[in-house]
C-alpha cells in the first residue's frame, strides 16, 4: 500500500512499525525535521532531488514531520523490515 499525503507545515501519521517510507523532495525544504524514524532529521534544509528522505524506517507508530513549506509524503511501502 502506498499513500501519498499532501501538508504544509507539521504532520503526525499514524503508522505500523518497521515500515519503510519516503518524504520526495520535490522542491526545496526547508527546516525539516522527521522524528520516530531510523534516521531521524533535526531542521536540516534539504535541496530539491535530495535522496536524503527517501527509504527511511518507522520506528514506532507515529511519525512526526515538521517543514517550513510543503512537501510530499510518499508514505508506507509494502515493505515489512525485520
Amino acid at each position: 500500500r502506498v499513500e501519498n499525503i499532501f501538508f504544509n507545515t507539521q504532520m503526525v501519521v499514524e503508522v505500523e512499525k518497521n515500515k519503510v517510507f519516503s518524504i520526495l523532495p520535490l522542491s526545496d525544504l526547508d527546516s525539516l525535521t522527521i522524528k520516530g524514524s531510523k534516521w531521524d532529521i533535526l531542521n536540516e534544509n534539504i535541496p530539491y532531488g535530495s535522496s536524503r528522505t527517501l527509504r527511511n524506517i518507522t520506528l514506532r507508530n507515529k511519525i512526526e514531520v515538521h517543514c517550513r513549506n510543503l512537501i510530499r509524503w510518499w508514505g508506507l511501502h509494502n515493505w515489512h523490515i525485520g
